[in-house]
């Protein structure tokens, strides 16, 4: 059968009896899946599921084991994705990029244990919901047969709160950076000039970002009420540049913007545009090489306002799949995995937009923002 990441194969029928039989017999196992808190599993080694502990019995609601058995880790939580190939769980594209895939198999070639945060998009009752978690796989060898023993946390909620502590230090240090670069600036200059007005300008949009931060921060649940007003496409252009004038993202590389003349207005939230257009702008420079170009284009259409980012380079196949899903980053660190995701939530989830990318040579995110209405 066709893989893309983990082989495919798996175990023969009666060998697997036999192997369900060893293992429920085995005193050493029994001991392991009793006092052993959280969710344990143990495979054998094609992935398969041999025995599982009460812990995860309770949590997904099973009474009955042999339900489980023979079943790989996400055809067992319900992973989205898990029958996208014939073969199941661990052989889809997705799964090239699965911290419990990549866990597992990695334990199974090396014997040595390892630690992966599995960002896993359940399926239940017709509802896709995001969670994450915490994998351990250690490798063990009982009465010469080796076995995995599979341990997940579910991290989903600390996750969410770190993610939004990071959002808010991200957008910060991203305003703190501008204003630095503007104040060493006029640091060199007469005090009576008009980057005076610009800091200003900066303190009051510091300002609202920290409001706006603190709202997301005391309802826990992303929910957040826009503040829908008149705004003239010159002003989102001037919030943007508050972001980038003076940032470190710029230092070696090119940003070429292209703004319509035509005087258009939108009925819309202010930061959260500049939310949007900044982390595109800046996802692109990071991106870029040294020397790099990036190209800003703003176009209008018959409905609304469409922003492109342009950037060389494109976007691994494993990658283009996550690019927009909750937690998922390509850095290691817990709470990463910020500018993609909010751009998604702030321009669709708010700001009733769209966001959207294509990739080859190039990559282009895109913003789309209807004109809205006078609330």
């Amino acid at each position: 059968m066709e893989t893309f990441f983990a082989p495919a194969e798996k175990t023969d029928p009666d060998r697997f009896e036999q192997q369900i039989s060893l293992v429920s017999q085995s005193p050493v196992m029994a001991a392991i899946l009793k006092i052993v808190s959280g969710l344990l599993l143990v495979m054998n080694q094609d992935r398969q599921v041999v025995a599982v502990n009460h812990g995860l019995m309770d949590s997904l609601g099973l009474s009955d084991i042999t339900s489980v058995l023979g079943l790989r880790f996400g055809e067992i939580m319900a992973c989205a994705y898990a029958e996208d190939q014939p073969a199941g769980c661990g052989t889809t594209p997705r799964c090239v990029t699965c911290g419990a895939a990549i866990a597992t198999m990695a334990c199974i070639e090396t014997d040595e244990d390892q630690e992966e945060i599995c960002t896993m998009s359940r399926e239940r009752g017709g509802v896709v919901e995001d969670m994450s978690l915490l994998v351990r796989t250690r490798a063990v060898t009982i009465d010469d047969r080796k076995w995995v023993l599979f341990f997940a946390n579910d991290i989903t909620q600390q996750q969410i709160w770190t993610h939004m502590e990071r959002v808010f230090f991200h957008d910060i240090s991203n305003l703190l950076t501008g204003l630095l670069g503007n104040a060493e600036l006029l640091a060199m200059r007469q005090p009576e000039n008009d980057r005076a007005v610009h800091i200003r300008n900066g303190i009051r949009k510091l300002a609202g970002e920290v409001d706006l931060q603190k709202v997301f921060s005391y309802e826990k649940d992303d929910t957040y009420m826009v503040d829908t007003a008149e705004v003239r496409l010159e002003e989102i252009r001037s919030e943007l540049s508050l972001i980038l004038d003076g940032h470190r993202a710029l230092k070696g590389k090119r940003l070429r913007e292209q703004w319509p003349d035509a005087q258009i207005h939108l009925f819309t939230d202010l930061i959260l545009v500049s939310k949007v257009l900044g982390n595109m702008v800046l996802n692109a420079l990071e991106a870029s090489p040294e020397g790099g170009d990036v190209l800003l284009r703003v176009t209008e259409e018959a409905d609304g306002v469409v922003w492109s980012v342009r950037n060389p380079g494109g976007i691994p196949d494993e990658i283009q799949q996550r690019i927009f899903q909750r937690y998922f980053s390509t850095k290691a660190d817990v709470g990463r995995g910020l500018g993609t995701y909010s751009m998604k939530l702030f321009g669709e989830t708010y700001l009733k937009g769209r966001v959207w990318f294509i990739t080859d040579t190039d990559t282009t995110f895109y913003f789309k923002l209807p004109f809205g209405k006078q609330a």
